[in-house]
């Protein structure tokens, strides 16, 4: 849970319309738990109702190709509370377009380390 830091750039995972779909979030910890916002963007595709979702964060040092991710599975509800932390930019930058904020119980977490391949640099 360390590795997730303050507020940060992340993913979830949810279903539409039965298919995969991954997003791009930005979160904070809140008491143990994550704070995400889905943008203006996407916010018509994530609709603010219990769901499962699985999120994932994480980084890689491009020079030595070592990295870390942490992932969480669990029910996303529905945060109604103005955020008074570092996703307050997440309301100010939107304008008239309200973001979704959800929240997520980080009891279902794993995480690791890893070291990427070769050659097989990210670009």
């Amino acid at each position: 849970m360390s590795l997730l830091g303050d507020a940060g750039l992340g993913r979830i995972a949810i279903t539409d319309a039965a298919l995969p779909l991954v997003l791009p979030v930005q979160y904070q910890l809140l008491d143990g738990q994550i704070l995400f916002c889905c943008g203006s963007r996407v916010g018509h595709v994530f609709e603010p109702v219990s769901q499962v979702v699985a999120f994932e964060a994480g980084g890689v040092e491009p020079s030595s190709l070592a990295g870390w991710t942490v992932q969480v599975r669990g029910i996303a509800e529905p945060y109604d509370e103005p955020p008074t932390s570092s996703l307050e930019h997440c309301v100010q930058r939107r304008g008239s377009s309200a973001p979704v904020f959800s929240l997520l119980d980080a009891s279902d977490l794993f995480g690791y380390f890893y070291e990427l391949c070769g050659d097989q640099r990210p670009r």
